[in-house]
C-alpha cells in the first residue's frame, strides 16, 4: 500500500488536515511502517502539488476579478476622465508639497481653522475632478477600500510603476474613497468648530453676567 493511502492524505488536502493527520500518523504510528520514514516526504508532496495548482487557479481567478473590475470601472467613468484623473494625480501640487498624490495623503494636522480649510479645498479639488458623480456603486466600497489601502501605503513613484490597468483601479478607488472620507472628516470638524464657538460664545455671556453682577452689587453697597 503507498503512503499516500496508508496515512489517509488527499492529494489536493488543505494544510491544515495535512498537519492534523501527519501528527496523528507521528503519535499512533500506520500501516505503511514506521512513521517518521514516511510522513515526511508524503507532507512535502502533497503540499507542493496542492500550491502548485491552487496558485496558478487562485491568481487567474484574481486577474480576472480584477478586469472586471477595470472594465465596470472604465464603462461607468469612462477612459478620457480616467487618464485626466491618473495625470492630474501625479502633477505638482501648488504650495510645494510634492505631488497631488503626496498632497491627498497627507494627514489632516492639529485641529484648527487652516486644517479645516485644507480639508475643503481637497474636497474641491476632487469635486472639480468629477469623483463626485462616478458611478462606482457595482464595486463594492470593502474592495474600493482595499485597493486604495495600496496606494495609500506605496510611494507615489512606485505607484506610477505598477502595471497599468491595476494602477488605474487603485488610483480610482483611492480617489473615491478619499472623497468620501474627507467628506466625513469635514463634516466632524465642522461639529468640533461649532462646538468651540458656542462654547466660546457661553463663556462671554458668562463673563459679561459675572461683571454685571458684581457691578449691580457694588452700585448697592454704595447706596
Amino acid at each position: 500500500m503507498s503512503p499516500v493511502v496508508s496515512l489517509g492524505f488527499g492529494l489536493f488536502m488543505p494544510p491544515y488536515a495535512i498537519a492534523v493527520a501527519a501528527v496523528n500518523s507521528i503519535v499512533h504510528g500506520n500501516a505503511g511502517g514506521p512513521a517518521a520514514n514516511v510522513v515526511v516526504p508524503v507532507v512535502t508532496f502533497t503540499v507542493v502539488a496542492s500550491l502548485g495548482v491552487i496558485v496558478p487557479v487562485a491568481r487567474e481567478a484574481f486577474d480576472a476579478t480584477e478586469a472586471a473590475m477595470a472594465a465596470t470601472i472604465e464603462a461607468g467613468v469612462g477612459k478620457a476622465a480616467l487618464l485626466k484623473a491618473i495625470d492630474w494625480c501625479y502633477a505638482t501640487q501648488s504650495g510645494g508639497v510634492g505631488t497631488r498624490l503626496e498632497w491627498l495623503k497627507t494627514p489632516p494636522k492639529r485641529h484648527s481653522p487652516s486644517t479645516m480649510a485644507e480639508t475643503l479645498e481637497k474636497i474641491r479639488a476632487l469635486k472639480e475632478l468629477g469623483v463626485h458623480a462616478w458611478p462606482l456603486d457595482a464595486v463594492a466600497l470593502s474592495k474600493q477600500q482595499a485597493y486604495a489601502a495600496h496606494v495609500q501605503m506605496r510611494r507615489p513613484s512606485m505607484t506610477a510603476r505598477i502595471e497599468r490597468q491595476r494602477q488605474t483601479v487603485e488610483i480610482t478607488c483611492f480617489l473615491h474613497v478619499t472623497l468620501l472620507e474627507l467628506t466625513d472628516m469635514a463634516l466632524l470638524q465642522a461639529s468640533r468648530r461649532s462646538q468651540d464657538l458656542f462654547r466660546r460664545a457661553a463663556e462671554r455671556v458668562e463673563k459679561g453676567r459675572s461683571r454685571s453682577g458684581g457691578s449691580t452689587i457694588a452700585i448697592t453697597f454704595n447706596r
